[in-house]
């Protein structure tokens, strides 16, 4: 998150920190959770409860859930962005 953010703001990372993870769980119904305060790790918590066939894409293979979590990674993994390229090179695979 330094990296992202910079040094300049490093005593703002604990009020960012708190925003994203509220924007993350109102859009993507993600909880940030803490999982190591030593070494502050975090993990995403998936709080949807998407029971049965209910997240299933049409075709019955991919939670929908699933693939949100495919290709925000596919953008975390390219520093936070991606171009359309990348994005659908990434998709192709799929």
């Amino acid at each position: 998150l330094l990296k992202v953010v910079g040094s300049k703001y490093r005593q703002h990372i604990p009020e960012i920190l708190r925003r994203a993870s509220k924007h993350m769980e109102l859009v993507f119904g993600l909880e940030l959770m803490e999982v190591n305060h030593s070494r502050n790790i975090y993990a995403l918590i998936n709080k949807l409860n998407l029971g049965g066939d209910e997240g299933l894409s049409d075709e019955g293979s991919l939670p929908k859930s699933g693939f949100l979590m495919v290709f925000l990674g596919i953008i975390f993994m390219k520093g936070n962005w991606a171009t359309r390229e990348e994005v659908w090179e990434f998709l192709s695979v799929l």
